[in-house]
């Protein structure tokens, strides 16, 4: 026996589940489920290239206790088919369209989250990069794993991620913003870092 990475219990040598927890163990380049004996994916081949993943299943979203990257929360619903101004207008209160990394991960840890899947085409937030390809963008297609350029006019479905914000990256939790510029807790804040999040703010606001 021996004692799981996350929460300390005993878990099997080989076990890719824990469980205590429910943590489990993949592959970060294929999605692939591995157990403590792989030091690389017999599916892919990817040397050590794996993760924990640990986190609390709501109703309608997956919470990680550990961000995936940038993602913090993704909503486990796929939503659409719409524009993708329309599918813009349903980010609100910290969700967000993915980005194409967001994405490939999303379709690497779908089974094991329980996010739903229809093997369909979703909407990114990466651009399309060129003059020629200003009103397209990047789409992620569910069904290959592989991404193309799409029109912004056309419908496509898209999931929707949340990541931790940029003030909670930079500022210790004891400095807090009271709003309009007025930070307090701290009287040493660095100008700089008070700069990158109202930045920050306003770029939301007006995106």
């Amino acid at each position: 026996m021996q004692k799981c990475r996350m929460c300390g219990n005993p878990v099997e040598k080989n076990a890719a589940l824990c469980p205590s927890c429910g943590v489990e163990r993949i592959c970060l380049n294929c999605g692939y489920k591995l157990d403590e004996s792989f030091n690389f994916c017999p599916n892919c081949g990817e040397l050590r290239s794996f993760r924990h993943i640990n986190f609390t299943d709501y109703e309608d979203s997956i919470e990680f206790a550990v961000p995936i990257g940038n993602i913090l929360k993704i909503k486990k619903k796929v939503l659409g088919p719409m524009s993708f101004n329309d599918a813009k207008k349903c980010c609100m209160d910290g969700w967000h369209l993915p980005t194409m990394k967001e994405l490939s991960t999303i379709y690497k840890i779908r089974e094991i989250c329980g996010i739903e899947q229809k093997g369909c085409v979703c909407w990114s937030s990466s651009a399309a990069v060129g003059d020629a390809f200003k009103d397209q963008v990047w789409c992620f297609d569910f069904k290959s794993g592989t991404g193309g350029y799409c029109t912004k006019k056309g419908k496509q479905y898209f999931y929707l991620v949340a990541a931790r914000s940029l003030q909670s990256l930079l500022m210790p939790d004891s400095v807090k913003e009271k709003g309009d510029g007025v930070f307090d807790g701290c009287d040493k804040l660095p100008e700089e870092m008070k700069e990158r999040i109202l930045e920050t703010k306003k770029q939301n606001i007006e995106g």
